[in-house]
């Protein structure tokens, strides 16, 4: 419950109204309201996540950062794997937000 109470109020508050968010390989979603609804979505079918930030970058508008990331399946059985996000800043929100990661290894059980 924690992960989708972030996903939908966390994550929107930095967000523009009119942003896209691209995760992995899954078509853009575009508008605040749609990127919190598709986060809990996907959150909805996890125990846990957990972030490690381990390098970022920000220059002019766009802050990259490399870091790895453990998911925790409802099931308990865990696994971390690498992730690169990309933010492109408006406003000091985030008007464009991807994440490079190979989402098929926790789903693959």
């Amino acid at each position: 419950m924690r992960l989708v109470r972030w996903a939908s109020r966390g994550l929107a508050n930095c967000l523009t109204q009119n942003c896209t968010f691209v995760y992995a390989n899954s078509d853009p979603v575009i508008g605040r309201a749609n990127v919190a609804a598709a986060s809990q979505n996907f959150l909805k079918h996890l125990a846990d996540i957990k972030h490690h930030l381990l390098n970022v970058w920000a220059f002019e508008d766009v802050v990259a950062s490399q870091l790895s990331v453990t998911y925790t399946r409802k099931d308990g059985w865990t696994l971390t794997i690498p992730a690169v996000t990309i933010w492109k800043l408006l406003d000091m929100l985030i008007d464009e937000y991807r994440i490079y990661v190979d989402i098929s290894p926790p789903f693959e059980r």
